[in-house]
């Protein structure tokens, strides 16, 4: 079986494109190790980040690690070392970062303001309506 050389793809687009850079190491065609270095510039945010590994011609042919939840807990600025995959079988051929936007949750307090605030409503208006409702004397 002949292996083809395949130069790794690394996916940038976006306004982080300028802000990391990737190199490969131990082949130019078949590298198993890696490191995102940060250069400056916006870094990637979010509530959730993750980290995409592939190579379609191993088994399993990706890997995904959450690399915002603890242990990892990346920061978005500290460079990112990818070291041993698929030794001696295969090569990196895609490495993509991913980041889920922030999203506001409302604290428990605004939550029941605002269910207070809609029972009050709706019992306002079911008083008003009873109260339309008795003849006049």
């Amino acid at each position: 079986m002949s292996m083809t050389a395949l130069a790794p793809v690394v996916v940038e687009g976006g306004p982080f494109a300028g802000s990391y850079q990737t190199l490969f190491s131990n082949s130019a065609s078949f590298p198993e190790d890696a490191l995102v270095d940060y250069l400056g510039g916006p870094a990637i945010e979010g509530s959730a980040r993750f980290l995409y590994v592939r190579d379609e011609a191993q088994i399993p042919a990706f890997y995904i690690y959450e690399i915002l939840a603890s242990p990892n807990s990346w920061n978005g600025v500290e460079d990112l070392f990818l070291d041993g995959f698929w030794p001696q079988a295969g090569a990196i051929s895609q490495l993509q970062i991913l980041g889920a936007p922030f999203t506001d949750v409302p604290e428990s307090s605004t939550t029941a303001l605002i269910a207070i605030a809609l029972g009050a409503l709706l019992w306002s208006r079911k008083n008003q309506s009873v109260i339309k409702g008795r003849p006049s004397l």
